[in-house]
């Protein structure tokens, strides 16, 4: 992680030489390969440049497989910015490559990705339908990491929908996988979610600590992002219960991490904060 985060300019810089000297499959495999590090540093804009880079050299030299990867990176990093529609288009074309390369692991992981962006722009409908086939392709080819990722990707679907009983089994059954396997960084993202909807069921104790957890298990594998995400979801069910002390504590933490990921976050928990006021 601290190689990939101190070398990613360099990276990119080679990239672009790379493809100018023709070396079109090392183009769209490097990315490729940096997909875990963009999943956690949330370096959104390398991740969407690299991939449309990648994109254009994997055309060129006729890659499906780099393809459909690359248009799942672009899909990920148009969620990430809330153009949903556009990470639709994204996934789908990623889906309709991997359906062609009969890979249906990755073929169940772009199903749960594009149910979430249906999930954003409120097509519940169809976003079930999804999620259906992404969990049915994860128990097939027996990828328990990606049925827990659909399961807790539907589980926050549900809590968007009302459904907070189906949403609290949902993330149950994924945090259990987590454990099973011993996937502690997904347990983090899971952990959150959890927390998020034992909040919204007045179930305090067991919110509270669901986010401990996974601030945690966060804080361990060195995930910036998901530990001030968490910090954040912590501080609005601190607020909620009229735990504003606590509230104010756990966003200030927060606030430099997201500060030093340069997104919007920070600007929207500093308007948190001035609404919370002075200590008391």
């Amino acid at each position: 992680m601290k190689w990939c985060a101190r070398e990613l300019a360099n990276v990119e810089v080679c990239l672009r030489h790379a493809h100018e000297l023709g070396m079109h499959d090392l183009v769209w495999q490097v990315p490729a390969a940096l997909q875990g590090f963009f999943n956690l540093s949330k370096r959104v804009a390398a991740q969407y440049s690299t991939h449309a880079l990648g994109l254009t050299a994997a055309r060129e030299c006729g890659s499906a497989e780099g393809i459909a990867l690359m248009h799942l990176g672009i899909s990920a990093a148009q969620r990430f910015w809330k153009n949903d529609g556009q990470a639709i288009d994204d996934g789908l074309e990623a889906l309709e490559g991997f359906r062609a390369l009969k890979n249906r692991r990755f073929e169940g992981i772009v199903l749960s990705n594009v149910a979430m962006s249906y999930v954003y722009i409120g097509w519940f409908g169809k976003a079930y339908e999804f999620f259906a086939e992404s969990l049915a392709a994860a128990q097939e080819v027996g990828d328990r990491h990606a049925e827990a990722w659909a399961l807790t990707n539907l589980g926050a679907a549900q809590r968007r929908d009302g459904l907070l009983d189906d949403s609290l089994s949902a993330l149950r059954r994924a945090a259990e996988i987590r454990t099973a396997i011993d996937d502690l960084d997904g347990e983090a993202w899971t952990r959150a979610e959890l927390g998020r909807t034992c909040s919204d069921l007045g179930l305090s104790d067991a919110a509270e600590a669901a986010f401990e957890r996974s601030i945690a298990l966060h804080l361990a594998h060195g995930n910036t992002y998901g530990h001030a995400r968490a910090l954040d979801q912590l501080g609005s069910h601190f607020e909620r219960t009229g735990q504003h002390d606590r509230a104010r504590e756990v966003w200030e933490e927060a606030l430099p991490l997201f500060t030093a990921l340069r997104g919007s976050d920070a600007a929207r928990l500093r308007l948190n904060l001035a609404r919370l006021g002075p200590a008391r």
